[in-house]
This record gives structure tokens, sequence and C-alpha cells, in this order.
């Protein structure tokens, strides 16, 4: 909310009764341009009369709320500005406003005549007609112009797009008209876009195209206003739309404030566009969602999620049943181990990824191609996972134990000798005549390299101390580690198997299943992103999928796809066709069998064209749309009486936040988003997911560069399986009319922050746009508190954790020394102890064992750098 200058406070208006004696505010001594802000509730008496009244009261750039719509229509035809704020609660709605009309101001701000300049695709319709005469009317000046004719020249800094008045421009856009869109791009200070599109009805997803482009556009020419206006034709009346579209357009050319880019009429009512949580959603699938302790049997079959700083579990997707692939055996894990890498990952100062990577346990099934190993034979080796009780492992990352071998102390061992062994053979290439150093303070892995040199009879030297001490004239190699990721001994992790074994359990939701009589129709999927998505639908039930490709199975990822598909028994049906041609998605349809009918549709289709637009060819342009926009459009015609369960687009982030670079992408993703909202209006399933980049599968892990981009733009990425509930969660959607028609991932407010922070960028491209301002608080929110450096952190926890212990015992915050005595020294009870763990685990998402809490080596400084490295907070930084 913009803040005034200075505010003034006075004694609250006695709102007027029957048995009030009104006054004119003249007569209550009250000055005009006195106050900076009023309140308006449910008014008794004449709005005509009163507001314009306190509306002469109020401080130019002062605020009204209210609660009332009939108010608040009043206060917009008083020429009242953009929202600053809404809140929805159970009392009504509340609102803030600009209040100084814009005509009021317009004189004193600006002495030149404003030119505005209207274009029209083919012909003028009538409301370029009414616009004019009315513009006219308070002297500005106003042109007519088709949009063929703006390939060279513009003629005026302020445009009004009325080109999709024929039909919807970027959806049927010529090449002559994209020249002409880009040099009006380039050359102006300011556009309005009118759409005819009802899109808060969902009425004409045909023009939504317009939006994404529009945010593109915001965000590469930040010198440019650019604006959208759709319009509800039916249900508004003309002269409130064009009192709308100068209030806008006069906003434009006084340049004041922060201003909307986007707006909807409807009802007469303006409305703009926030991203708000979906509540609902997060409290099952996103970080929001609730842990409850859970009895752990020796069978049951669960893998871990990383949750607010912690590892929480929930049930595996697999069950005993499924299949082993060729080449694997499952394993039960009875250990595993953690590293710093790990520890980073579930804290959240690493990107999503697996965090349990060394195993010990009991192979139980064995698949195909496996030689060497049998069911019950115990087993240690590396497998990349998140704590899972059952996992498929390759056979060429295991070594079968001997009997007498102790399993804990070999997974214990397993990444110390594999670090030493890829230093020694790998990266050094120790070779027998020559001498091998082992640094002092290489813990694990420098024992274990003194094992190999042993077993190869190498020269070796153990350095006692530093370096300097040794004649480096002696020294062909030297093998050394971080001491903090390899000198500590290795957390390892026991699976105990008892009934008695107690967890965090995400709380449990219905698990989802695909009907194995009906066909799937996967568009875009043969790559990285279909093997994920096909599998996780086949571990789901799915048994028969119909991809339709433009390549087919020429790709070797594609026809391994297939033939692993094939392999567990499923049934592949490969149809080659553009999925932009209607013909080929019609012949896809028809391909499938009657006996088993399409129960669901997932368009992935995307080609990346980026560039800035103004410089975009038009060959660009069609190729990274049309996939989208026409697939999309062709699935929907071709399949718009069949009954579904579910009807699924990939859309992408960049169509929300305008990514600079990627104006098609954005367009065409803005189109799906609409699309399914259409869907929705009408009855049929539908769910667009947005997505940011996904790490480690499809487009993403096959371009580095790209990658980086989004990094360096203050972004982050989601790992698969966040990808794949992110899927779940869009299926699940669909029978639930209330939920929106789009799911937006990978817009968390802490972990955006932290991206920023590691991008090293103060404000993102994005974040000046008012639709996020919920999204950019709550990123403030989190960066408030966090230190600057690891100092700071460890000094900010130990004066947090002083003030709490001297509130609950009493003592003054002087009385204690941080890293002298311990915190048991100041007379924690075992209530007071209680207590306390409590507050440290809802504080700081640390669990620390009562024991620990009393220990005498506590103290609270060594308490601070507890919090701060499980935090991922190094003190030695």
């Amino acid at each position: 909310m913009r803040q005034p200058s200075s505010r003034s406070i006075h004694r609250p208006l006695t709102p007027p009764s029957s048995s009030l004696k009104r006054k004119d505010l003249e007569a209550q001594s009250i000055k005009s341009a006195s106050y900076d802000i009023f309140v308006a509730t449910d008014l008794k008496y004449s709005q005509a009369t009163v507001l314009p009244k306190l509306r002469k009261a109020l401080k130019a750039g002062g605020l009204t709320t209210w609660n009332s719509q009939a108010t608040s229509l009043a206060l917009s035809e008083m020429g009242f500005g953009g929202f600053d704020w809404v809140i929805n609660n159970s009392a009504g709605v509340g609102m803030g406003h600009d209040t100084a009309p814009v005509e009021s101001r317009q004189h004193s701000t600006s002495s030149k005549t404003p030119q505005i300049q209207i274009v029209y695709r083919k012909y003028a319709c009538d409301v370029s007609a009414i616009i004019r005469s009315t513009f006219e009317a308070i002297s500005w000046q106003v042109k007519l112009r088709k949009l063929n004719d703006c390939t060279t020249t513009v003629g005026a800094d302020h445009i009004i797009m009325l080109d999709d008045m024929d039909n919807p421009l970027l959806l049927t856009i010529t090449e002559t008209e994209f020249e002409a869109l880009k040099n009006i791009v380039q050359s102006t200070s300011s556009v309005l876009w009118i759409t005819p599109a009802s899109l808060l009805k969902a009425q004409l997803p045909d023009y939504a195209m317009t939006s994404g482009l529009v945010r593109t556009i915001t965000s590469e020419h930040a010198s440019v206003d650019f604006r959208m206006l759709d319009l509800e034709f039916e249900t508004c009346p003309p002269e409130k739309i064009v009192d709308t579209i100068k209030r806008i357009v006069s906003q434009q050319i006084l340049q004041e404030g922060v201003p909307e880019h986007e707006y909807c009429m409807s009802g007469g009512q303006l409305y703009i566009s926030r991203l708000v949580r979906n509540q609902g959603l997060n409290s099952v699938f996103g970080p929001s969602r609730q842990t409850e302790s859970k009895a752990v049997g020796p069978e049951d079959r669960i893998t871990g999620v990383t949750l607010k700083g912690k590892v929480a579990f929930q049930q595996q997707i697999s069950d005993q049943e499924e299949a082993v692939k060729p080449g694997h055996v499952e394993v039960q894990v009875h250990y595993s181990s953690l590293t710093k890498e790990s520890v980073r990952v579930i804290t959240g100062t690493d990107y999503p990824t697996n965090f349990s990577h060394e195993v010990g346990g009991v192979v139980k099934k064995v698949g195909p191609d496996v030689t060497g190993l049998a069911s019950g034979d115990w087993v240690v080796g590396f497998n990349a996972d998140k704590f899972a009780t059952y996992q498929q492992i390759p056979v060429a990352m295991l070594q079968k134990l001997e009997d007498e071998a102790d399993m804990f102390e070999a997974v214990s061992l397993l990444m110390p000798y594999a670090t030493a062994l890829h230093g020694l053979e790998t990266l050094a290439g120790v070779q027998s005549n020559e001498h091998v150093l082992i640094l002092h303070g290489t813990g694990t892995s420098g024992a274990a390299a003194v094992k190999i040199i042993d077993m190869y009879r190498r020269d070796l030297l153990v350095a006692p101390g530093v370096l300097e001490h040794i004649r480096l004239s002696a020294i062909d190699r030297a093998v050394s580690n971080f001491s903090d990721a390899f000198g500590a001994v290795k957390p390892v992790v026991q699976y105990t198997g008892s009934e008695s074994t107690v967890v965090e359990a995400l709380s449990s939701r219905k698990p989802l299943k695909f009907d194995p009589e009906a066909t799937y129709l996967l568009v875009g999927c043969l790559g990285g992103l279909g093997r994920s998505l096909t599998s996780w639908m086949m571990k789901s039930g799915a048994r028969r999928f119909s991809f339709l490709s433009r390549s087919g199975t020429d790709a070797p990822s594609a026809a391994k796809l297939v033939s692993d598909i094939e392999s567990a028994g499923d049934i592949v049906q490969i149809v080659r066709g553009d999925v932009a041609s209607a013909d080929d998605v019609a012949r896809a349809v028809r391909g499938v069998p009657p006996g088993q009918p399409i129960k669901g549709v997932v368009h992935a289709a995307m080609v990346l064209r980026d560039g800035l637009f103004h410089s975009m060819p038009f060959e660009n342009w069609k190729t990274s749309t049309d996939p989208k926009v026409r697939g999309a459009a062709n699935l929907h015609a071709a399949l718009g009486n069949t009954p579904l369960d579910f009807f699924i687009m990939t859309s992408s982030v960049s169509g929300t936040l305008g990514t600079p670079g990627q104006g098609n992408y954005a367009a065409a993703n803005s189109y799906l988003d609409a699309l399914a909202l259409h869907r929705r209006a009408a009855g049929q399933v539908a769910t667009s997911i947005i997505l940011p980049m996904v790490l480690g599968v499809g487009v993403i892990a096959e371009n580095t560069k790209l990658e980086d981009s989004l990094k360096q733009k203050g972004m982050y990425g989601i790992d698969e399986e966040q990808l794949l509930e992110a899927f779940e969660a869009a299926i699940v959607s669909q029978s639930q009319q209330h939920v929106p028609s789009h799911v937006v991932v990978g817009l968390d407010p802490y972990k955006l922050q932290k991206a920023a922070k590691n991008a090293e960028v103060s404000s993102s491209f994005w974040m000046e746009d008012v639709r996020f301002n919920h999204v950019v608080h709550d990123m403030e929110s989190s960066a408030d508190d966090a230190a600057g450096s690891p100092a700071e952190a460890m000094g900010a926890v130990t004066e947090h954790f002083t003030g709490k212990l001297a509130r609950m015992l009493m003592l003054s915050p002087d009385d204690f020394e941080a890293d002298i005595k311990s915190v048991a020294d100041y007379g924690i009870d075992s209530m007071i102890g209680a207590e306390l763990r409590n507050w440290i685990f809802k504080e700081y998402r640390l669990d620390i064992p009562f024991q620990q809490l009393l220990a005498p080596t506590l103290t609270i400084g060594n308490f601070a750098k507890q919090v701060c490295s499980a935090a991922g907070v190094s003190a030695e930084e």
C-alpha cells in the first residue's frame, strides 16, 4: 500500500442516523484535504451526497477502505484508482483505493495535449468511434490507424489496441501484423490492449494469449506502460466501458504510482489480478501439509520427503506386486547414511534432490538378467533415494556381504572408500613409482586412502601437521578432502523395523488409481518427462498408453521408453503426427479401440524459441506457439464430448510471470490456462499445471545453459517427485469444482527468497508486478530476519535463545555466558526442559533429545552452532 508522506489523526466521524442532525463537513470544522484515510461501511444515507464530501476531506493520495460492494461501485464512479489490497473474511470484503481522481490532477501535472492513436485490424468498430468522440470532448487528439500501417511508423505516444474486435489477433496473426506489433512496442510510451473475451467467465480463451505476451513485454521494456483490459460487452454499459478506458489511459499519460497491468470488466465492475495461495491443495500436497506420529512395522513401505527443514515420511507408491526392473534387485533397507550435502537438501539450502545414497539391507526380489545375487542375500551399495524402506537398485551398484561382515560398519565406510578410490585412481591415476601424501584432518576418507595405498604397495607419506613441514620435492600426488565434508564420523540411520518405531508421517491421502482398461493419450511425452510420467502412472494401475509424436520412436530414448513399457507387459500405441494438425489429432483419437476408450489426456508438447520480442522472427513465434495453442485446441475439439477423468496441460510460470525472452512461450501458456478454465466452466475436466524449471528430467536436464539462466533470474527448480505430485494434485482437483483450473507450482516465497539470495538479485523482473504483492510480501517477511553472514546468524540465534531462557528462568540476559556455562547450569529441570524442547522445535525445527539438552557440553554458543548447521549455515564460513 502506498504510504502518504504524512499522517493526520482526527476524531472519528459519527455516522448520521435518524436521530442525528446532518452537517456539512465545513460545519464540523473539518478542513478540505485534511484526512489521510476514511472508512466506509454500509451507508444508511445517500452515497451521492456524502461520498463527494468525504472525498473532499481526503488529502491527495489518501486511502479509503470499505466493506460494501455498493460503496465500492460509487467510489469507482467518482474516479478512484486501482486496488492496493483486498481482504476476504467472514465480515465482508475490505479494499484499498488510490483516492485522487485522475481528472482533478491532469492539468496540474501535464500541459501537453495527449495524442492517442486507436489501432484496429481490418475495420474500425463502434467502440473506436465512441472512444474517439469522448476523448476529443476533453481536447485529446485522437487518430485511427490500421495495424498493417504501423510497420514503419506509429504516429502517437499512446496506443489503444482494438485489433481483437475482429477476431483473436495473436491466434491468427500474419507476418506483416507481427512486424507492426513489434514496431508499436518499440515506438510508444504506453499501450492499452483491449480484448472482448469475457475471460473472467472463460467464454473465449482464443483471446487469452494477449495476457502472456503483455507480461513479457512489460518485463522486457520497463519504459513502456503496457496494460490490457478484457471486456464482457453483454453486461457492461458502453458509457461505463468508455469511462474505464479513459481513466486507465489517463493514468498511463500521467505516469502515476505503481500501475495495474491487467483488468477484467464484467457486470459493470472492474476486476484486477492477484496470485494467492491455494490453501486447499497446499494442505494436502504442499509444504503446509500436516504430519502425524505413526507407528511403522517391519514390512511397511515408506519413503522420506523434506518438509520445513526435516524429514517426514509417506507411503511409497510401489507395492509388493510391482515387477522388478531388468538388472535390478529389490532391497529391504536396514541402514542408510547422511552426508553434508544430504543435510543441505533436507534443510532446503540446496535444490531438491535425493538425500540418501549409501544403503545396506536384504535382497527381497530379483529382476530379470540378474546373476550373482539371490533373495535373502545381505548387500551394501549405492542408490540415490530418500530413505525409502524398499528400493530397486542396479546389481552393478551392490556388493554381497560375507556372513561375518558387519553391515553397519560397511555402510558407514562406503562413501569414504568411494571418495578415496575416486581421488587415487580416477583423478590422480597413482602409479607404482609415485609417492602419496595423506594430509592431516582428512578423517575417514584419509584412513580409507591409507588402506587402499597399502593394498597397492605404494609409497605413503602421512602428514601429522601442516603442509609446510613436508619436503615438497618428495610429493608426486596429494589427496585431500575438506574436513567438514569427510572428516567427521558419518551419521548412519538404522531401520529398526519394530512395531514400536514411531516416525513423523505426512497425513495420509487416498492413493490415486488409474483404470487398467482405459487408454491414456499422451502428447509430447516420449522424452524424459514421459519416462517419469508413464512409470508413475504404471505404478498406480495404468496399462494402456497412446503416444502422439512427430518423430515417434526415432530417438533412442523414445525407443527405450516404449521398450521398457512393453517389457512390463503394458500396451503402447505410437501415432506419428503433429498435435498442431487437427487431422493428426483426429486420427490418433480414432485409432484407440472402443473397448479401451480414452479416459485421460496429458498435453505436454513444447518447443522453445527464446528471444526478445522486438527482434523475434515470425517463424520463431509460430514454431513455439503452434504446438501448445493449436495442439490444445485440437485435443479439446476432438475430445469435446468424450467423458474423461482428466485433461492436463503442462503450462509454465513463464506465462504467469512474463519471463523476458519468452514472449511466444508465455503467450502460448496463457492460452492453456484460459482453455482449462473454459472447459471447467462448460462442465468438462481440465487443469493446467503451471510449472517452473524441472530438475533432472525434461528440457532442463538437457540444457544446462537454460537452467543457469533461470537461476540467475532468482528462480528455483523442482525435482521429479514434486513434478509427479503436481500431476497428482492436478488430476485430483479436476473432480472438485471449487478448486481452481490451474495449479501453480514453484512459487514458494521462502524458496524464492533463498533463490534470489543465491543469485544475488535484489529484485527479480517480476517482483515489481503488483499481481505478486502477496508473494513478495511473504518473501520479504522471510528475509527480514535473515542474517547477512554466518557470524550474524550465530549472533541472532544466541540472542534469541538467551532471551527465551531469561524469560523462562526469570533471569537477566546479562546473567548468561554463551560460551562458558552449559544450558543445564542455569537450572533447567525436567518440566522446564520439556517446555524448552517444544519451543526449540517450534522455533527452529530442531528436535534435541532431553539428555543432549542437559549435557555439560551444550552451551548457548554450541546450541546456536547446531541451529545454524541445521539451516545449512556453517560457523566457519
